[in-house]
């Protein structure tokens, strides 16, 4: 009986033992993970930390060689400015001035220029303006967008000055960005769809140029669903107070005619050369989803969000008749 009764404290201080031993090891591995969560958060900070020395290192860098590659240009800045349109022969005549960082006494400075993709390349020799500034009118074809170079020519050797890539786009200027959305927005209720389009004219100075009618065409799956002329729709509540949108706004806001801008150094795809007249105008149409569902029920019927599936076209009638899509 004795031997049984040690025998059982024994077992017991054993399972005491071992479910100590347990609780320990169980502590110490949820120590353990702690400390690895948080060996982990602070690698992961550090990782973050050095990512964001390494991008401003990086930044750093390329503006230093972009400060160096200036420091090294032989041009300083560069302008381009329309001067005269001729409509007829297609061609403008294009005043290109540039400012050297320093120009030699004894050399001549010549514009070379060629067609984008060509390299069919022609010079015009520029006239002084100045200490280190020099000028150049050249009779360019719409048809094109241009490349240029500034060549420096003495008796002893003619080399092609250091410069950024200097191009013009008369082409885009003219047949694409004559009139163009430069922002819209469209909004729907239970009732309306309604739209704006925010619009450029570049007028070229002419103003045969100046938009005379804008039309609005909705299309839905292939099909031309609404057609509205917008020209007089230029009061954004007005024309949201019609229902259907069918009609004209009564009153109007003045274009806004802005000086045009002379593109510089950086001349970008976007950027323009001086224009003439940019005008700015806001136009407003409001329609009625009711009228769409009546219209055409297959595509509206249980159509929740028509914006979803409309897309607009915005066509522009210039005074002179010229008709162009402005995307």
């Amino acid at each position: 009986m004795q031997d049984n009764n040690r025998k059982d404290r024994k077992f017991k201080i054993y399972q005491a033992v071992l479910l100590g031993l347990i609780l320990v090891l169980a502590f110490q591995i949820y120590k353990s993970r702690r400390k690895i969560g948080s060996m982990e958060q602070c690698l992961a900070t550090l990782n973050s930390q050095l990512y964001s020395m390494e991008n401003e290192l990086r930044n750093s860098i390329y503006q230093l060689g972009d400060r160096f590659d200036d420091a090294m240009d032989d041009v300083v800045s560069y302008q381009f400015q329309y001067e005269k349109l001729d409509p007829e022969k297609e061609e403008v005549t294009l005043c290109f001035t540039f400012d050297l960082r320093q120009a030699a006494a004894a050399a001549s400075y010549y514009v070379s220029y060629s067609p984008v993709d060509e390299e069919n390349y022609k010079e015009v020799e520029a006239s002084p303006s100045g200490s280190t500034g020099f000028t150049c009118d050249l009779t360019l074809s719409m048809d094109y967008n241009y490349n240029f170079k500034i060549i420096e020519k003495t008796d002893e050797e003619i080399r092609q000055l250091r410069h950024d890539t200097i191009n013009n786009y008369l082409y885009e200027d003219y047949y694409v960005r004559r009139a163009f959305v430069d922002s819209s927005s469209a909004s729907e209720n239970s009732e309306r769809i309604s739209y704006s389009f925010h619009m450029e004219n570049n007028t070229f100075g002419q103003a045969e140029y100046e938009i005379e009618k804008v039309d609005l065409i909705l299309s839905a799956m292939d099909t031309v669903v609404y057609q509205e002329d917008i020209t007089k729709n230029k009061e954004q509540y007005t024309v949201y107070a019609k229902t259907s949108g069918d009609g004209s706004s009564s009153y109007a806001v003045p274009e806004t005619v802005v000086p045009s801008m002379e593109s510089g150094r950086d001349l970008e795809y976007g950027d323009k050369a001086d224009l003439g007249d940019i005008r700015r105008e806001s136009f407003y149409a409001t329609v009625s989803k009711e009228q769409l569902k009546e219209n055409f029920p297959e595509i509206f019927e249980n159509q929740e969000k028509f914006t979803n599936i409309l897309q607009y076209e915005i066509v522009v009638t210039l005074k002179n008749g010229d008709s162009i899509k402005a995307y």
